[in-house]
């Protein structure tokens, strides 16, 4: 495996994080509406 630097690791964590609570804020709408 190859090092990924601290820095674009934090940053892929926070894409993946973003696009989870993106994906949890549109199943949610779905379901109120």
């Amino acid at each position: 495996m190859y090092k990924i630097s601290s820095i674009q690791g934090e940053l892929i964590k926070c894409v993946f994080i973003l696009k989870f609570v993106i994906i949890a804020n549109h199943s949610q709408k779905r379901k109120e509406a």
